[in-house]
């Protein structure tokens, strides 16, 4: 299996900027082919986005793969607010350096139509975790991408996990939604239930459910690391776990 992997720039969010110069040399450094950005508080986020150095890091880069998470502290219920945040980094991206996706939490709108125009523009969403009241389970996202074909598609490998859904249920999800998926994230779950380095956790056969993942999908590592050295040590279990198959 050969597909883009790479970290979103939140996972170090405790020690470094998920927007900024430095977690992009980072995941440079750690020689991966994927980066997600992740901004998500606004307004904190959304200006950083403006800054030319970090776009010029970026760039710089080279990497196969670059996307967006979308704030997740603004509701799009209008034209103004959320819906604003979401269409000044569309905007900064295509003039700088455009991204494969911008994914934006679906829970978070309110009022579809106000965002339809922007699907065209790869704007995508994932399944939410259980935390959420809505987007969780494969009947509701099938019922989304009926009403809404244009949207793509991002699985979130411990959204799944910790909402007891079956774990071969992954790989079935991948078939059934291979022809607008468009990323996974992946990371193991803590005894908490949230996003946790999967090689601290050990849970390989999350993993192993990646098996008919489409090329060029990128895998995008979200697990909350500590440092550097923990990074380096997750993008390389990853990595072997996925050349085991």
């Amino acid at each position: 299996m050969r597909n883009p992997i790479g970290f979103s720039t939140g996972v170090l969010y405790r020690t470094v900027d998920s927007v900024s110069v430095e977690i992009v040399n980072i995941c440079r450094s750690l020689g991966c082919e994927a980066i997600e950005v992740n901004c998500h508080n606004h307004p904190e986020h959304t200006d950083k986005m403006e800054k030319g150095d970090f776009w010029e890091v970026l760039k710089s880069s080279e990497f196969k793969h670059f996307s967006v998470h979308m704030p997740c502290n603004i509701r799009i219920n209008d034209w103004g607010g959320g819906y604003l945040a979401i269409q000044k980094i569309m905007t900064s991206c295509l003039i700088r350096y455009p991204a494969d996706y911008f994914l934006v939490h679906p829970d978070l709108v309110d009022r579809w139509r106000v965002i339809n125009e922007l699907a065209c523009l790869s704007l995508v969403i994932e399944n939410m975790d259980h935390r959420k009241k809505s987007f969780r389970y494969p009947e509701e996202l099938r019922s989304f991408f009926d009403a809404h074909p244009e949207f793509g598609f991002v699985l979130d490998v411990n959204h799944w996990a910790v909402n007891d859904l079956p774990v071969n249920g992954i790989g079935e999800i991948i078939a059934e939604f291979s022809n607008r998926l468009v990323g996974v994230h992946l990371s193991g779950v803590s005894d908490d239930n949230y996003h946790a380095p999967i090689h601290k956790t050990d849970q390989y056969w999350l993993v192993e459910q990646l098996y008919n993942l489409p090329p060029n999908v990128p895998i995008i590592l979200e697990g909350v690391c500590e440092d550097v050295d923990e990074m380096r040590a997750e993008l390389q279990y990853v990595r072997r776990s996925l050349t085991d198959y």
